[in-house]
């Protein structure tokens, strides 16, 4: 009975949604609105080149963010759990950004790579290839994600001892085998959890792909507003929808039984 209010919540806002969008994703493309049953809005996707490399572009971009966070993220996570003094202070940079709009937060990305590029042009030097690209889409994903990877790795380190690795130097092991043995293995359960919530998160991203992307970058996200709003063939918008649904959840799955190990 005390569950039952979250059951409702998630049925109404989550359930009745995702039927409504694979029914529409069975029905005829040229037929505005929810029509018979057919296949032929999967076969389009499956069978065209475009989508394929439209879907493999989304899940590179997912990989690429999610490894990125991660390397960035552990000794970010290491200093908030061995360094109480600054830990104030990093949480605070940490979570500060959050409070500013998602499009407030590009455009201001977006002028600071353009400043650098300028200067870097005055110099006679090459300019930072960050400008309407995978890796501006990559760097947009890195900025949005990286608190939500800190954080659960942070949740992670913060229940290993400091005394282990004050064992670990006695006993004579140096910095890398203690990183290498003691550390990381205590990360892995938080970088397991942030990897669900960053490779959730990129992989169904709209607005940094637009915006960093610059219209250059498609993403199936992008590719199902686009078939909706311009398009206006809302069964092919709604396939694309179910069939990246289809690739992140069995990846999702596995990074959260690892994350509960």
């Amino acid at each position: 009975m005390l569950g039952l209010p979250l059951v409702l919540y998630a049925a109404v806002l989550f359930l009745v949604p995702l039927a409504i969008v694979i029914r529409a994703s069975l029905s005829d493309p040229n037929v505005f609105g929810i029509s018979g049953l057919t296949w032929v809005n999967y076969s389009n996707f499956l069978t065209h080149a475009y989508y394929w490399q439209v879907l493999l572009r989304t899940l590179l971009i997912a990989v690429v963010s999610v490894a990125a966070t991660a390397l960035l993220a552990v000794p970010y996570a290491y200093g908030l759990a061995r360094r109480p003094a600054l830990r104030q202070l990093q949480l605070l940079a940490l979570f500060a950004p959050l409070l500013v709009n998602q499009v407030v937060r590009i455009f201001g990305l977006q002028i600071l790579i353009n400043s650098v590029n300028r200067g870097l042009g005055g110099l006679g030097l090459p300019k930072l290839p960050l400008t309407y690209n995978i890796a501006a889409v990559v760097l947009g994903e890195l900025i949005f994600l990286f608190p939500y990877m800190a954080v659960s790795v942070f949740a992670s380190l913060s229940r290993l001892d400091v005394t282990v690795e004050e064992a670990a130097a006695t006993l004579g092991a140096p910095r890398r085998a203690i990183v290498w043995h003691v550390i990381l293995p205590a990360c892995r359960p938080g970088i397991a959890a942030g990897s669900v919530l960053t490779f959730a998160s990129a992989s169904g991203a709209y607005l940094v792909p637009q915006m960093m992307g610059g219209g250059k970058v498609t993403t199936v996200p992008v590719l199902i507003y686009n078939d909706v709003t311009q398009g206006g063939t809302f069964g092919s918008g709604a396939a694309a929808a179910v069939i990246l649904m289809l690739v992140v959840i069995p990846a999702m799955l596995y990074s959260s039984t690892r994350a509960a190990r």
